[in-house]
């Protein structure tokens, strides 16, 4: 099915104009948290009279450490008060098809919830949005999916966002992510797909607002493979785990900075190895394997601190540390990230793989803004 996503920033929209252009379905943004956006009310009739599949979502911000200061109370309180917003937008708009919970970071902010604790709330957020009767789901990058949720606890299907051509249309994308490049991100879209929980894909967002009856000269274009009646009675197929663990490794740094590594290390639970070197500077390097989501909050402070940050895999790590304390080995595909000078991450398929995995971890255009490089 060919479906758009629209907003407010879209500023007009005529869904005849889309229907006529080959679009099945549309999906209006109901929220920025529990701001209505301004045009999904009036939107919404011209999208039903026009035989439209209406669909909707809402952009959360509960998992902006800015607004929950790193509590996962304080998250679970702002994530209940914005889907109660959804929900009374999405029932008042008639919304029936797929309720996305839109889940990302914008420029400037950075992730307060550990992943578990993130699942736990998008979990929760999709069983109010089930009570009230919609169909949810969750948007996400296949970047922000690797960093930030776990998949095994994880209650909704996936709508997925991964460009291989951002001014691609309909015909173009290839409804089998055969179009995408090869590496981790595609293997890993196409491994949720085969066990049922991939319903959609953003494969494009340049241009072609007009063609599709946008105000605006771009607009979002997914490819959907499923609609939501019945969905709920699937059995989730088994999917491999998505963990990308590695040792961090920050340094060689201060004895100030080392002490402020250190209480974020303990903060998070993370046993580290300490060298000091010849010239009195000291690296820090895990003693485990990180969770992505670990991974993202040691590299958010290394970046505070202006100092070198790497991930090592197991052969990398036991030249520093302990051999027998070393996880799987991963091996590296291409492309890396680089801050600083050093490598921060290897192993991307492409230049966009890479910039996707360092904008989930600190936010859009942030490598731009940190002077994050790939190569």
């Amino acid at each position: 099915m060919n479906v758009i996503d629209i907003s407010k920033h879209q500023n007009t929209f005529s869904a005849g104009t889309a229907k006529a252009a080959g679009v099945h379905g549309v999906i209006l943004r109901h929220a920025y948290g529990t701001t209505p956006d301004t045009k999904a009310a009036g939107w919404a009739p011209d999208v039903a009279a026009n035989g439209l599949r209406l669909g909707g979502y809402g952009f959360g911000t509960w998992h902006y450490k800015s607004l929950n200061g790193g509590s996962a109370t304080t998250a679970r309180r702002l994530m209940i008060a914005q889907v109660t917003k959804w929900i009374e937008m999405a029932k008042s708009a008639g919304t029936g098809w797929w309720f996305a919970i839109d889940q990302e970071l914008e420029q400037g902010q950075v992730m307060g919830l550990r992943m578990t604790d993130n699942t736990n709330l998008i979990n929760e957020a999709a069983e109010l949005l089930r009570a009230a009767g919609l169909q949810p789901c969750l948007y996400c990058s296949v970047a922000w999916d690797m960093q930030y949720i776990k998949t095994d606890l994880l209650t909704v299907p996936y709508w997925m966002a991964r460009y291989y051509d951002g001014t691609a249309d309909f015909g173009d994308a290839g409804a089998y992510l055969d179009k995408l490049p090869a590496g981790s991100y595609t293997n890993w879209m196409k491994e949720l797909k085969q066990a049922g929980r991939l319903i959609g894909w953003q494969f494009a967002s340049t241009g072609l607002g007009y063609k599709y009856g946008a105000g605006s000269a771009n607009i979002d274009r997914n490819v959907f493979y499923s609609d939501p009646e019945g969905y709920r009675d699937v059995a989730f197929g088994p999917v491999k785990p998505q963990s990308q663990a590695m040792h961090v490794c920050l340094g060689p740094v201060s004895n100030g900075d080392a002490n402020t590594i250190i209480s974020k290390l303990d903060e998070l639970q993370i046993d580290y190895h300490s060298t000091e070197q010849e010239d009195g500077l000291v690296l820090i390097t895990t003693k485990i394997a990180c969770s992505t989501g670990d991974q993202a909050a040691l590299i958010n402070l290394a970046v505070q601190l202006a100092i070198p940050v790497r991930l090592l895999n197991a052969e990398q790590a036991a030249k520093i540390i302990s051999p027998v304390e070393k996880p799987e080995e991963k091996p590296d595909e291409g492309y890396s990230v680089i801050f600083l000078g050093l490598v921060v991450k290897g192993g991307f398929a492409s230049a966009a793989e890479a910039k996707e995995y360092i904008e989930a971890v600190l936010g859009a255009n942030a490598m731009e803004s940190f002077g994050v490089s790939v190569a």
